[in-house]
């Protein structure tokens, strides 16, 4: 190995030029900075810390103590610990940990720390790399701290840990670093263990034992052209204090390869950019989450944990609205096989949990009490996906859009489960789904289920969807669909079924649906107006008799592959009107209702063919011409 050599002081400046400083104010005490000498002490990590240690008592925030490593490769047997106002330049520089150390090659405070607060301050790390050698100790450590930086570091090679955790940090970027090479002991830590390449965590006895218990919110986080490469997941979160998200970070124009798991996942999180990063392949691409199944803790414990105070409430309190989340821009492949049982193939999910009962409270959980524990106020727009599972999935999300992504389908089309383009589920409300072009996917194009309201589904180009290309299942709303362009759909062009509700279906075209291309079953449509629907196999636009519809109006339905309308519901008042029909193999307008309770209104129609026939039902027929 390398030794440190004697060197020539270099002053750091807390100004932007130093000719200019020395030049208007040559009377300036700039803080001092390292020559080591190395001549007595062949000890790297012996002879470093000494200067690092001077930083406390010399830097200053305008002007930090400056320690700067030459050039080579050294041995660590021992933790490199960061003080205050300390910038450390390794540039050339690789660090090996020794086998048997056992310890962080780098932190920030002492082994044992007892700190509070955003203790230590203005830290600076240039260059250098930290190769854990399989060690299962974590690379890197920072906590209880505000500015710290990381510029083109890079943390490699760590056995069952994480490479790099940070928690109760204001002010934290890591700049062009690379985080690679983590390995698993043996099979069974697949399953039971994939830590995050960067973990941004709690200060907890769990998740940090080694500083003292807090509080202390993470905010004011930038990642950036950030390289995860072979890991288990890339960067994020799994932990949460309870009604005390993490704020302001950003994960930006990153690349991740050979991700075993999840590339970006956060937990508790308000004011999260996630933009312009490229992820080449992994199970799940990005993954945002308001409480887990575990990892959420009251303030409280926390507080009692480090003898710290208590800031925030462990009662529910209502979400905000507006969590300002924001994931666009991001280039997506998602394959593979995630070794969390559980998980299926999603590229992009968001997830709030509505609890109806308090969770029970275990080693890794506090008792988050019941209540609608929803993310809102979150932007999907313009990433490109292809998946051989989910594209876009919300659950629990309110106020929300998912707006302009191109995803498309690559995975088997026969068996297994069943995988949506865009997919809003469990209470989801208020949320916008607007023109994104959705290819191949193997069920549903866009499917809105399980008590969720889309307020708009609009503009959307859905081709050969396995199933339907629009479905509004069970108990769920749709304000508006409208202006989508639906091709070659395996079943039904759009499909309502089990109670679902939308007020407006218009102005959408449909091509080539296997069976309908409108299909109404046991819900309710109150118009269905100006749609083009061409080739459906079987009828343009069937109503059943479970169905509520009041107006079918201005829809044009060509070469059906039996009727045009087949309209079999009695339960409401119905008008059947100026529709264009013809082409169709059986008859254009079919009615059987079952009922006179209600009158169906048929006028103003043109149709062609069979024309019209009323099996059974109160029906007025006026103004129908031959098309």
């Amino acid at each position: 190995m390398g030794v440190l050599a004697k060197r020539v002081s270099v002053f750091a400046l807390g100004a932007m030029a130093a000719c200019c400083l020395l030049a208007t104010a040559p009377a300036l005490a700039f803080a001092d900075s390292v020559t080591v000498n190395m001549a007595s002490d062949r000890n790297a990590a012996r002879a470093i810390q000494a200067e690092l240690d001077k930083a406390a008592s010399k830097g200053t925030a305008a002007n930090p103590y400056v320690v700067t490593v030459p050039r080579g490769t050294y041995a660590l047997d021992r933790s490199l610990k960061l003080n205050s106002n300390t910038t450390l330049n390794l540039a050339g520089v690789t660090f090996k940990l020794n086998a048997n150390a056992g310890c962080n090659m780098l932190r920030v405070g002492e082994s044992d720390d007892r700190k509070t607060g955003y203790y230590y301050q203005n830290i600076v790390v240039n260059g250098g790399v930290f190769d854990g050698n399989k060690t299962n100790s974590t690379v890197m450590k920072a906590a209880h701290a505000k500015n710290v930086a990381f510029n083109n570091v890079v943390f490699k090679n760590a056995r069952d840990s994480h490479l790099v955790e940070v928690a109760g940090i204001d002010g934290l970027r890591f700049i062009g670093c690379t985080f690679q090479d983590q390995t698993r002991n043996n099979a069974s830590a697949a399953k039971a263990m994939s830590p995050e390449a960067l973990q941004i965590d709690i200060l907890n006895k769990t998740h940090f034992p080694t500083y003292r218990a807090e509080d202390l919110t993470m905010k004011n986080v930038v990642v950036d052209r950030c390289t995860f490469r072979n890991v288990p997941r890339g960067v994020g979160s799994h932990t949460g204090v309870y009604n005390n998200p993490m704020d302001n970070i950003a994960v930006t124009n990153c690349t991740f390869t050979g991700i075993d798991t999840v590339a970006i996942e956060f937990y508790n999180t308000v004011n999260l950019k996630i933009t312009g990063n490229t992820i080449n392949s992994a199970p799940r691409g990005i993954a945002v989450n308001s409480i887990g199944e575990q990892g959420m803790f009251f303030s409280k414990s926390i507080a009692a944990e480090g003898k710290t105070s208590s800031r925030y409430s462990s009662g529910f309190v209502k979400p905000s609205r507006n969590q300002n989340i924001v994931i666009s821009d991001n280039t997506i492949i998602s394959k593979g096989k995630d070794p969390h049982s559980g998980f299926e193939n999603e590229a992009i999910v968001v997830k709030g949990t509505y609890l109806t009962k308090a969770m029970k409270k275990t080693s890794q959980m506090d008792a988050i009490p019941k209540g609608d524990h929803f993310i809102g106020g979150v932007t999907v727009t313009r990433n490109t996906i292809t998946t051989a599972g989910h594209g876009i999935r919300f659950r629990d999300v309110k106020y929300s859009t998912i707006d302009g992504n191109k995803i498309t389908y690559t995975g088997s089309r026969s068996g297994g489960a069943n995988y949506y383009g865009v997919q809003t589920i469990d209470h989801c409300a208020d949320n916008a789904i607007n023109k994104n072009t959705i290819a191949k996917i193997k069920t549903n194009g866009i499917y809105v289920s399980d008590n969720s309201k889309a307020k708009t589904i609009k503009g959307n180009k859905i081709s050969s969807s396995g199933k339907y290309g629009i479905a509004i299942d069970t108990k769920s709303r749709a304000t508006v669909i409208s202006g989508n362009k639906i091709t070659s759909p395996k079943q039904h062009g759009i499909y309502l079924r089990k109670s679902s509700v939308v007020a407006k279906i218009d102005g959408n075209t449909i091509s080539s649906p296997k069976k309908y291309g409108i299909f109404i079953e046991s819900s309710t449509a109150n118009a269905i107006s100006k749609n083009k629907i061409t080739k459906p196999k079987d009828s343009g636009i069937f109503v059943k008799p479970t169905s509520k519809v009041k107006s079918i109006t201005g829809n044009t339905i060509t070469s059906g592959g039996t009727r045009g309308i087949s309209f079999y519901s009695g339960k409401i008042k119905a008008t059947i009107s100026k529709n264009v029909i013809k082409k169709c193999k059986g008859n254009a307008i079919y009615i059987d209702a079952k009922t006179k309770k209600y009158k169906i209104v048929v006028k103003s129609n043109k149709i062609a063919g069979k024309g019209a026939k009323i099996a059974s039902g109160k029906v007025a027929i006026s103004g129908t011409k031959k098309a």
